[in-house]
């Protein structure tokens, strides 16, 4: 650690600021150690993009950005033989698909404490024919619905799925990813 914020007070002085702010830290960490990766991480994410997607877990934003990851990760394990067929999606849920069984399986995310109303959508597709079986996804304590497996996603899962998102949409998703984003899903209870 003191090494880093040696190195991040060179950094500063060399750029002629008179603080050290977040960049600064992240170049020094970046140059001081640039394999350095988060311990606990399903996707192996380097410390710098670990910082970098920190920053904007606690955004509005952010749930859009983890429906299109939960999205592009059922694509990716239907292409590896996860699960068998990805259905339409269903504007209450965020992914819909049969298992290797043949049920059909959807996942809704919430994260908003605002979602009172797409909690009782959701509860009522886990009561219909249209799922046989629904995981919800949520940072928020709430109750299960019937038939419903709820995933509790901390900012650790978050920041996976984030990493796992930018790295499936720029293409640069690498044979050890595939292991990870398959260990990954079946954290989440996708597979």
């Amino acid at each position: 650690m003191i090494n880093i914020l040696y190195h991040a007070m060179e950094k500063s002085e060399e750029s002629g600021l008179d603080k050290i702010d977040e960049n600064v830290i992240d170049d020094a960490i970046k140059q001081t150690y640039p394999g350095l990766k988060v311990r606990g991480s399903i996707m192996d994410i380097p410390i710098s993009d670990f910082i970098a997607i920190r920053k904007i877990c606690n955004e509005p934003s952010s749930e859009k950005d983890l429906k299109e990851a939960v999205h592009n990760l059922a694509n990716l394990v239907h292409e590896m033989g996860g699960i068998c067929k990805l259905e339409k999606q269903n504007l209450s849920l965020d992914a819909l698909y049969q298992d290797s069984f043949g049920a059909k399986v959807g996942v809704a995310i919430i994260t908003n404490s605002n979602n009172d109303h797409n909690i009782d959508q959701i509860s009522n597709i886990s009561k219909s024919a249209v799922v046989d079986k629904l995981v919800i996804l949520t940072s928020q304590k709430i109750q299960s619905p019937y038939n419903a497996t709820i995933v509790n996603v901390d900012k650790s899962k978050m920041i996976d799925l984030i990493y796992f998102n930018n790295k499936y949409i720029g293409k640069k998703i690498a044979e050890s990813d595939n292991e990870r984003a398959e260990i990954l899903a079946k954290t989440l209870c996708i597979i």
